[in-house]
């Protein structure tokens, strides 16, 4: 298999493990750094990790390509008996049985040497097989040494052919009045010193060295990052809650708290739901589900003591601080119409019953509250009793339910939900193009963005406590997990597995739960 396909093989292989959650971001990030090559003409290719393109690193920058996808041809050399074409690093020659020189090591960060002088041999050489090897198969730094290794090998050549002739007419030899030549001894194998005669026959060569200078060449660049875009690190903790199936007296949920990267998995409330962190990160308003523990709770994370929120209704759900940590604003359908109504609550000193919020006589219907950094709350209802056109959406007013405004408007009861706080902006959920999406809206009014644009269901946002990111949950690995992303939709990333997902049973599916970040 070429090197660009084994590469491209091995990131397609990362990128369905890290979508299936066996290898964490991290880890899938510096495995992707690794695939890189180098290229003929000393161009470095890299695989995006975002992309899964390929970019080229010249004249200092980055640059999307197609690196070549051929194999670099093996370097030859010329056989010093036969001169045949054989691999450099062969030991021997393939057509004459030659056993060859061990090649010299050339470095890639130095200039190609100069080429040796390719005459043709002069007839008075030893043998045309020791002539200088071919252009570009060696350089002038050894055809000296190159030459004397061709004019020995010639002579050890003949010496054996000489030696083959004497034992094929050796009786031939005894009757002849001639007498034979003897054996050559081994200094005559060693070539002798050039003299005035020999001059003429054979030169001595001479290295010349290169005229000019030869400069070096800039060092190959190696890949210095992932990808040119820095991944910014990610930082506090998120709680979430799991379904859990093995209940059989009460269908409830689990609620987990983790590190950002999903380490330190820790169950802190079992039998609970709808966490949110306080401001400060030390407590989490629950949602109690169990007999007799219906009610909502707070949850100090340093003592692990549970306190009841007294005068809560077994219905009350989904609570949300106020920026102070004093005060909770939750939804309950403890009418008996079981329609749902908004109602705050001091979490300190609770009084004897939570104050409705109204808008004149009437008590706001709505669900899913969130309070937002500059007082007011964010909520999902319809502008019934003090709208005229029975419009539905997410609708802010004040902490007390004066002037009651819609955000955004849906034909469709309960299609934007779960606010979340992000300053003067809030981040949704809504399925208004097909599916579950994250969305954002700035708190005064107008266009909704689609943040996640993904075909799997994305819901559920949080806030990161620097606010530069968003976190939710999406099935789009094929798998119920915690996602993060810039607040303008870009650099999604898996941060770790739900390790569970989310009940089927009316009013306790995915778009009821919630999940926080914290520092």
């Amino acid at each position: 298999m070429l090197q660009v396909e084994r590469l491209e093989r091995q990131y397609t292989e990362l990128k369905s493990k890290l979508e299936a959650g066996a290898i964490s971001p991290q880890e899938f990030r510096a495995e992707a750094t690794k695939l890189w090559f180098e290229d003929a003409q000393g161009r470095t290719w890299l695989i995006g990790a975002q992309t899964g393109r390929w970019y080229f690193y010249e004249d200092g920058a980055w640059s999307p390509g197609e690196p070549p996808r051929t194999e670099t041809p093996s370097e030859v050399v010329a056989c010093l008996r036969c001169g045949q074409l054989v691999e450099a690093d062969a030991a021997f020659c393939g057509y004459c049985g030659f056993r060859l020189p061990a090649p010299r090591p050339v470095s890639r960060a130095m200039p190609t040497p100069p080429t040796p002088d390719d005459s043709p041999a002069k007839p008075d050489q030893p043998s045309q097989a020791a002539a200088a090897p071919p252009a570009g198969t060696a350089g002038a730094g050894r055809g000296a040494n190159v030459r004397w290794i061709a004019i020995a090998a010639g002579l050890f050549v003949c010496l054996i052919g000489a030696g083959a002739l004497l034992a094929v007419n050796q009786n031939a030899a005894n009757s002849l009045v001639a007498p034979v030549s003897p054996t050559p001894r081994a200094a005559d194998l060693i070539p002798p010193t050039p003299s005035a005669t020999t001059a003429a026959l054979t030169p001595t060569p001479t290295v010349q060295p290169p005229t000019d200078t030869p400069r070096l060449p800039t060092a190959t660049p190696r890949p210095p990052t992932l990808t040119p875009t820095p991944v910014a690190p990610l930082t506090g903790h998120i709680v979430y809650s799991v379904f859990n199936p093995q209940y059989t007296d009460l269908k409830a949920y689990d609620v987990y708290i983790s590190a950002v990267d999903g380490s330190d998995r820790r169950l802190i409330a079992p039998r609970r739901r709808q966490p949110q962190l306080s401001p400060d990160g030390r407590r989490i308003a629950l949602r109690g589900m169990e007999g007799g523990k219906l009610n909502l709770f707070i949850l100090n994370l340093q003592s692990g003591v549970e306190q009841l929120v007294e005068h809560t209704h077994e219905e009350a759900s989904l609570p949300s601080w106020s920026s102070d940590g004093q005060l909770a604003v939750f939804s309950s359908s403890e009418m008996p119409d079981r329609a749902w109504r908004l109602c705050t609550i001091n979490v300190q000193r609770p009084p004897e019953n939570c104050a409705w919020l109204k808008v004149g006589p009437y008590v706001l219907l709505g669900r899913y509250p969130t309070w937002m950094a500059n007082g007011q709350i964010v909520y999902s209802g319809c502008n019934y009793y003090w709208g005229t056109t029975g419009e539905c959406g997410l609708i802010r007013v004040n902490a007390d339910g004066s002037s009651p405004a819609l955000i955004t408007a849906e034909p469709q009861d309960g299609v934007d939900t779960a606010p979340a706080n992000a300053g003067e902006t809030v981040l949704f959920m809504s399925r208004r193009d097909g599916n579950w999406e994250i969305y954002k809206v700035p708190l005064a009014g107008g266009k909704a963005t689609n943040l996640t644009k993904n075909p799997a269901d994305d819901g559920l946002p949080a806030l990161s406590p620097d606010e530069k990111f968003i976190a939710f949950v999406s099935n789009r690995s094929g798998q119920w997990a915690v996602w993060a992303m810039r607040t303008d939709g870009s650099d999604a990333r898996l941060l770790f597995p739900l390790g569970g997902g989310y009940s089927v049973e009316p009013d306790m599916d995915f778009m009821t739960e919630r999940i926080s970040w914290g520092p």
